[in-house]
């Protein structure tokens, strides 16, 4: 199970998907239908995955590190034929930044690609909301935005 702190950036995060023009999504709130249109535009379906693989298992790595991950992640979605476009997710602050990829698989194949990309979760895009998937971590599906449970 991840430390909460951990879980809490993930879902604090701000998704940047896409190159031209790139699409914002801050993870903190509601995805509204305007948003859900832009996000069907991308040409991956109506579900997609975003994965990254810098920094495994939640540990910051090297820059250099990160960037030869990144390539070499890139050439693996290429060798499979997988549809995918840059999604990179950063801090609100944009302090951190972690480069990525949204892609066209089923929610059990983006679990298996983060899982060898060595990595904790994943976001996943159902068509409505994303969520996080726990792939390393031992963690339950959560969807986002999380909403404080009041007693």
């Amino acid at each position: 199970m991840p430390n909460d702190a951990l879980w809490t950036a993930y879902a604090n995060t701000i998704l940047l998907i896409g190159d031209d023009p790139q699409i914002k999504v801050d993870l903190r709130q509601p995805v509204c239908d305007d948003l859900r249109h832009l996000l069907t535009k991308l040409g991956l379906g109506s579900v997609f995955a975003i994965v990254t693989p810098f920094d495994p298992r939640g540990v910051r790595d090297p820059a250099w590190k990160n960037q030869r991950r990144y390539e070499h992640a890139r050439a693996l979605l290429e060798a499979r034929n997988l549809r995918f476009t840059a999604a990179d997710g950063e801090s609100p602050d944009a302090a951190h930044r972690e480069r990525g990829f949204a892609l066209a698989v089923s929610r059990s194949e983006a679990a298996a690609l983060a899982r060898e990309l060595e990595q904790l979760a994943l976001y996943w895009f159902d068509g409505e909301a994303f969520w996080i998937d726990g792939a390393l971590a031992a963690s339950a599906p959560h969807r986002l935005p999380c909403v404080p449970q009041h007693e």
